[in-house]
């Protein structure tokens, strides 16, 4: 690799992090995909080996967060400017440890690496999806004759002082096949949630997709929090990964960081841990079942208003950026529900399907006294604007009353109350519609199908009102189809094979259960 292709060059080819000055973040893997131009000129102006903030510089960032965030940077960039010192031959000698030490970089440090070698300017590459959304927001947001010399880290706070002006309308323009398009900006959201009644659920907006950036039913985590769906008092967060940093970009930018928040997390990271980042409002609990195949694995937020009001939100997704940036995930938001009046009844306010019971149940199971807060809450809110059914999962063995409180015995219990057989297609005497699994992993399923997937398992999905396969013996059952991505989705996604890693499902566990081929479908 020739010198002109140095670490600078290399910092120069990767994107800058859109919350420029505002970004929370201090884990080397961000630094390592996202440029931070801010950080970077701090970073020329030290001088020795100690970290420290020039005189009388100040920031709407803690110092020490910024100190921390300038460590991260400069091991990274001495990482990278060693790597150049010892120039890569195409002897066999030491093509093993060139190839060893391309395996330890980051991706998109290779890609650039190779671009540089092949002589590919960045003039001449194509622009990627994200550098395409950029612009058309730079148009969009300068007037004529603006000039349009805003650096990309400044455009979102540009473009949010442009749209404050303007109230959100529904764009008629892009539209396709009588879909509603919306230019959404901060203080709205409400509008856009209010259009999706009686259903309430969405999809998240696809960073690299710019036609989901104005789906009518499309959401971003910001939208979770916009003042349009109230002010927020405090609130609580449960789910099995979480990156607090990023987490708290947001929550920074709403106004709410430092309101009360309650953190309920299934993997370990240290910074949950960190009593700096927490500070005094912010308490998190890692949360180990005590069943040896359980996982901690709900997504699920819960906002409290200062009018009294409740929030609650369910998700696929992680509390983590590329699961809301660049995956597709299902989002279902509550409407608000009101306090219930003093002195009113316990079995007041309840949801026409027991949402609230159902929740208080599955909360209860935490045994913790900070969510007991919750649960005590809950139980004095006006839940009967809520029209779904909340099936939760709790691990463990679940005998009498609770046999049917969980899981996809849950579910059979609530088809067999409110399913027809006419939804099984099952009037005309042909084969009932397929019984179709969507799943981002998958573990031990058995030996055979009968096992478990097209045992107890297609029994409980397919159950309807009194008309359940044991009662009824000749009931066709469904066929299964379970949709899980194949290589080809993989490589084609925004995130190429690099997005496999939100997929596990090892070759040691398909090898005993070869019979699933027959099931899968992209």
């Amino acid at each position: 690799m020739s010198s002109e292709c140095g670490s600078s060059e290399i910092m120069q080819n990767i994107k800058e992090c859109m919350y420029g000055e505002l970004c929370y973040r201090r884990n080397a893997q961000h630094f390592q995909e996202y440029r931070h131009s801010h950080l970077e000129d701090l970073l020329a102006q030290q001088r020795g080996d100690e970290i420290t903030l020039p005189r009388g510089f100040s920031s709407t960032m803690e110092s020490h967060v910024l100190i921390e965030q300038l460590r991260v940077l400069s091991s990274i960039k001495r990482s990278t400017e060693r790597s150049h010192v010892k120039q890569p031959g195409n002897n066999s000698g030491n093509s093993k440890e060139h190839v060893a030490n391309i395996v330890k970089k980051p991706l998109k440090q290779v890609v650039s690496e190779i671009e540089c070698n092949a002589g590919t300017s960045t003039e001449k590459r194509k622009m990627d999806p994200d550098t395409v959304v950029w612009e058309k927001m730079k148009k969009k947001c300068n007037g004529p004759g603006e000039e349009e010399s805003v650096s990309k880290h400044e455009l979102p706070l540009k473009t949010l002082e442009k749209c404050r002006a303007s109230k959100s309308s529904i764009d008629a323009e892009g539209g396709t096949s009588g879909v509603k398009t919306y230019t959404n900006s901060k203080g709205n959201f409400i509008e856009k949630w209010e259009c999706s009644q009686p259903y309430n659920l969405f999809l998240t907006a696809v960073t690299d997709s710019p036609r989901t950036q104005a789906e009518g039913l499309s959401v971003k985590f910001k939208d979770l929090i916009d003042p349009s769906m109230g002010a927020i008092e405090s609130s609580m967060q449960i789910n099995f990964m979480v990156e607090l940093e990023w987490l708290l970009n947001y929550y920074e930018r709403a106004g709410i960081r430092k309101q009360p928040l309650l953190i309920l997390y299934g993997v370990e990271d240290s910074a949950l841990k960190d009593k700096r980042i927490l500070g005094e409002n912010i308490k998190a609990f890692h949360v180990k079942p005590s069943h040896p195949f359980g996982h901690h694995h709900t997504k699920m937020s819960i906002f409290k208003y200062t009018d009294g009001s409740v929030r609650v939100i369910v998700s696929t997704a992680n509390l983590i950026e590329s699961d809301w940036e660049n995956r597709t995930q299902g989002v279902w938001i509550s409407p608000r529900c009101m306090p219930l009046p003093v002195g009113a009844n316990t079995s007041d306010g309840e949801s026409p399907t027991n949402f609230r019971a159902d929740l208080v149940r599955y909360l209860s199971y935490y045994k913790l006294s900070a969510v007991r807060e919750w649960v005590v809450l809950l139980q004095k809110i006006d839940f009967s604007p809520v029209r779904v059914c909340l099936v939760a999962s709790v691990p463990g063995s679940h005998q009498g009353p609770d046999f049917r409180h969980w899981g996809h015995l849950k579910a059979r219990h609530l088809l067999h109350r409110h399913c027809s057989r006419a939804c099984r297609n099952e009037g005309g005497g042909g084969d009932p519609w397929p019984l179709v699994i969507q799943c981002s992993s998958i573990g031990s399923l058995g030996p055979s199908p009968s096992a478990w997937l097209c045992g107890e398992f297609r029994s409980s999905l397919s159950e309807t009102i009194a008309s359940s396969v044991g009662t009824m013996p000749n009931l066709k059952q469904p066929t299964v189809k379970v949709v899980y991505p194949s290589l080809k989705n993989v490589s084609q996604s925004y995130d190429g094979l690099l997005g496999g890693a939100c997929l596990p499902y090892s070759i040691k566990t398909h090898v005993k259960q070869q019979w699933l081929s027959d099931y899968l479908h992209d």
